[in-house]
């Protein structure tokens, strides 16, 4: 797959200056980026009052449809999102991703999310399948911003009991060792739209154990989002027939 091919695959928020619901969702973009620069920072690089950044922010008003837009054209414009995933998606030892910088401040969750919406839109699915339980944290947040059910596909042995959970078992790419993976009955149901969320793509033999845990009960894989993901990880994924796979960083 060429470089070009791959870049399809990273997430391009320029669908979203076209959502109807742009107002709203700036408001929560300058919520999260406000976990990252302070009001004065972002009155220097928006040229938006403090006062009035901090009304949005404390949702005491919203912006009207055009300056919601340039607000956006000036993050854009400014790449302060990619300077945080830059600062957040750090690699060491080759393609080991420190997974702990996703979650240390909560603001990223919101700007994962907020990437989420650039694809998709709110009831587009039924439920958000995070997987595995380290991905807990994100699924959450993209299953809070798109109103969808949660479910959380656990690779704890214990969860094997057929009465109570759905199983499939995986030879791990990262681990080399048999993993299960599980959901609990009743978290997926016959004909949901779920989309698979997961922290880094890197093991396609679980993505692979993820999918047929939703196609087992009859439910659709809609899409898979993921922070970051091996260029040969996506290339396998592609392979399943999912039609909407997005990353926010390609580990080269």
């Amino acid at each position: 797959m060429s470089n070009k091919e791959l870049m399809n695959y990273v997430f391009n928020p320029s669908s979203i200056y076209w959502d109807k619901n742009v107002r709203s969702l700036v408001v929560r973009l300058l919520n999260a980026l406000k976990c990252f620069y302070t009001f004065k920072d972002l009155e220097e690089l928006l040229n938006v009052p403090q006062q009035v950044l901090w009304r949005y922010v404390n949702s005491l008003t919203v912006p009207e449809e055009n300056t919601a837009r340039r607000i956006l054209n000036r993050i854009e414009e400014l790449k302060l999102v990619e300077k945080i995933i830059d600062q957040r998606v750090k690699v060491r030892d080759g393609r080991v991703v420190e997974k702990w910088r996703f979650y240390e401040n909560v603001g990223f969750l919101d700007i994962f999310s907020f990437y989420v919406l650039t694809i998709i839109r709110i009831d587009d699915v039924d439920t958000v399948l995070g997987f595995p339980e380290d991905s807990t944290p994100l699924a959450t947040s993209v299953a809070q911003w798109l109103r969808a059910y949660l479910c959380i596909a656990t690779r704890n042995a214990l969860a094997t009991d057929g009465s109570k959970f759905i199983t499939e078992v995986c030879t791990s790419q990262v681990t080399n060792t048999v993993e299960y993976l599980a959901v609990p009955r009743g978290c997926l149901e016959r004909g949901d739209l779920t989309l698979l969320v997961t922290d880094v793509l890197n093991d396609t033999e679980l993505l692979g154990a993820a999918i047929r845990l939703v196609r087992k009960v009859q439910a659709e894989p809609w899409g898979l989002v993921a922070v970051a993901a091996l260029p040969d990880a996506l290339l396998e994924a592609s392979k399943y027939g999912i039609k909407h796979i997005k990353v926010l960083k390609l580990i080269e």
